[in-house]
């Protein structure tokens, strides 16, 4: 399926999950990551602008937390 056709809540539960994996990552490899769980080997600027939404969805829901540095982690306890 298309890129634009998957919805931001779905994105960011992508994301939870490579953070699970991962304990955490840089914000760009974390989107990297992303796109290619949900198939997508290039990150053209739609997909970044998508996953950056998905991004900001988990950080404002209080399930994730970036770092001045730009690190991503999971907010303790809020891993659901």
């Amino acid at each position: 399926r298309d890129f634009a056709d998957i919805a931001i809540q779905e994105l960011a539960n992508g994301m939870l999950y490579v953070l699970r994996q991962n304990l955490g990552a840089p914000a760009e490899a974390l989107i990297r990551e992303t796109a290619r769980t949900f198939g997508t080997l290039r990150v053209g600027k739609h997909v970044e602008v998508r996953l950056r939404r998905a991004l900001g969805f988990l950080i404002e829901s209080g399930k994730a937390q970036q770092t001045g540095e730009g690190h991503v982690s999971l907010v303790e306890g809020r891993t659901a």
